[in-house]
């Protein structure tokens, strides 16, 4: 049970070298591997992830961890179903990031005849 969200996340060569050990074996463990280098950084991306982003503590040290860098040098994108009434495991402004990672909501009215 719970909320189960997609997740991506883009730092920069730098920021990821600079991460503690507990945050990179929080990655290694939630995303595995990057899924796309660049020369610009690194992207990481899962589905359908418990990204409790407020009371996960590697999370939320994950997330202390990424205080200690400029914060248009990394971008976390969570996309739930809780979106726009919340954005807590969202986090940077790396907007120009080079694989144009954004969010995108949609809404469809269905019903069958």
């Amino acid at each position: 049970m719970g909320i189960r969200s997609d997740v991506g996340i883009c730092l920069r060569h730098w920021v990821y070298l600079g991460l503690s050990c507990k945050s990179k074996r929080l990655i290694r463990e939630c995303f595995g591997e990057a899924e796309e280098h660049h020369t610009e950084g690194l992207l990481f991306h899962t589905e359908h992830i418990k990204w409790y982003s407020n009371t996960d503590s590697d999370i939320i040290a994950f997330f202390e961890d990424l205080g200690n860098f400029d914060d248009k040098d990394y971008l976390i994108i969570e996309a739930c179903n809780e979106y726009p009434q919340s954005t807590e495991g969202c986090a940077g402004e790396w907007y120009d990031n080079p694989w144009n990672l954004y969010k995108s909501v949609s809404v469809e009215l269905c019903w069958e005849h």
